[in-house]
């Protein structure tokens, strides 16, 4: 995982103990993520090997995390989460555009 990635494994994991929600609890937990600042330098670090590799196929591994999804699906994944994942290609008002977005998911 990216340092990004591991970061908001993390603080997913702080936030739903401190919810004081758990395994047995009798719903899903979702994740949502926005902006696009963390995979630039996911992209970065994937074309470096490419070049370096001699413009062969770069390793697999590293272009997972090019992709702004990947976050959200490996908090879900490493924490056995059920409920909705979702990247929003947010502008500068990021926050914002989750907050709007988790109201509407709680709300259905």
């Amino acid at each position: 995982m990216t340092p990004a990635t591991r970061l908001a494994v993390a603080a997913a994991s702080i936030a739903i103990r401190a919810a004081g929600w758990n395994a047995a609890d009798d719903f899903s937990i979702g994740t949502i993520a926005a902006g696009y600042d963390n995979w630039l330098s996911a992209n970065v670090h994937y074309f470096r090997d490419y070049v370096a590799a001699g413009r062969t196929l770069s390793r697999g591994n590293l272009f997972i995390y090019t992709l702004p999804t990947s976050a959200p699906s490996e908090v879900a994944i490493a924490l056995s989460l059920t409920g909705p994942t979702a990247h929003l290609h947010a502008d500068a008002l990021a926050v914002d555009a989750l907050l709007r977005h988790g109201k509407t998911l709680v709300a259905n």
